[in-house]
């Protein structure tokens, strides 16, 4: 290896490669070498990568708690879609008869998830305020399943009696027989989709 020094003259005597600084003319200090220059070695590891900006933390937190709901929406619309080429191949009596029972449907169900749709955050607060109170979560779960079971009996009652109340809304009896049937079917399945 050969030894580079600046004295301020430039000299290169034979050594290894070293960088110095200049001395500083004030103080006359002996010369500090400034970095050695050696060849890369083959097995170092790259650079580390700059940290991401805040922003792009933020949109990737941002889509991976989105992207469930994206699929849970697309797949709810599925189902309806499902459910219009169905009925639409059969009639259009059972199209007309399946889209106002879905209309009673969806009423139902939208008074009845309330109470129980508090679940969730009120989980959340507990745990967060004591992680460790698994009895609090618990009762909490305990009376969303009542809350479902309350709200669910008299909904039900309003879906199993649909012929009654799309009669006395004024709709269109073969329609009103037809969405009856098609609501009886759905109060079956109304405590699970509350809960």
């Amino acid at each position: 290896m050969v030894e580079l020094a600046y004295h301020g003259k430039c000299a290169l005597p034979k050594g290894t490669v070293t960088l110095t600084r200049p001395r500083r003319r004030a103080t006359q200090q002996p010369m500090e070498p400034i970095a050695n220059i050696t060849a890369p070695s083959p097995t170092a590891s790259p650079t580390p990568k700059p940290p991401r900006a805040p922003w792009r933390t933020e949109l990737a937190a941002l889509v991976v708690l989105a992207l469930p709901m994206v699929f849970t929406q697309l797949a709810q619309m599925a189902v309806m879609t499902t459910d219009v080429i169905m009925l639409g191949r059969l009639s259009q009596t059972a199209l007309a008869a399946g889209a106002i029972g879905s209309t009673v449907y969806y009423f139902a169900w939208l008074i009845g998830a309330g109470p129980p749709s508090a679940v969730a955050p009120m989980v959340a607060q507990s745990l967060g305020a004591e992680p460790d109170n698994k009895e609090a979560v618990r009762a909490i779960v305990r009376m969303g399943l009542w809350a479902v079971i309350l709200m669910a009996l008299p909904m039900a009652a309003v879906l199993v009696s649909g012929r009654w109340v799309l009669l006395h809304l004024g709709q269109d009896p073969i329609l009103a027989d037809k969405a009856g049937q098609f609501l009886g079917m759905l109060a079956v399945g109304l405590p699970f989709s509350l809960g």
